[in-house]
């Protein structure tokens, strides 16, 4: 976090209004639902969000897979995405644009963004989780890679 704080802060691109934060060169997808608030962070890569117009949902943040309850680093991994998402509204981009799926236990699967930030991305270089791959690639596959080689925490 350290590394990546210093490095945020000597490029101009961290702001203390983003606690924990390093956005990215990209902007939001042109296909972000949002914004959406935060209702709740359930672990490091689950949350419960509320989108104008419609019934909350559960959101299982893709291309990533931070530890459980009762596994070393849980408790980190769900702070530190508390932290990035405290007091923001985000943006969900789905995996194919307009088509929000579910994965197995009904919650929605997502990007979240913060600003310009994929937060998934972001709890990958802070090094929460390494960049899954189980179930492809996906669509933000190079910032993905990008993410785990500049990995600021040891995983």
């Amino acid at each position: 976090m350290f590394v990546a704080l210093v490095l945020g802060i000597v490029s101009g691109r961290w702001t203390a209004e983003q606690p924990g934060l390093l956005p990215g060169e990209a902007t939001v997808p042109s296909d972000a639902v949002g914004p959406c608030q935060v209702k709740q962070v359930i672990d490091g890569d689950t949350i419960d969000v509320q989108c104008p117009g419609q019934k909350r949902e559960r959101i299982r943040m893709l291309r990533i897979d931070t530890p459980e309850r009762e596994e070393p680093g849980y408790a980190e991994a769900r702070s530190a995405l508390r932290s990035m998402l405290r007091g923001q509204d985000v943006h969900l981009v789905y995996e194919r644009p307009g088509e929000p799926a579910r994965g197995g236990h009904g919650r929605v699967l997502a990007y979240v963004y913060v600003g310009d930030t994929n937060v998934n991305v972001e709890i990958v270089r802070q090094g929460h989780s390494h960049f899954d791959t189980r179930w492809g690639e996906g669509r933000f596959a190079r910032d993905f890679e990008g993410a785990e080689r500049a990995q600021t925490v040891p995983r």
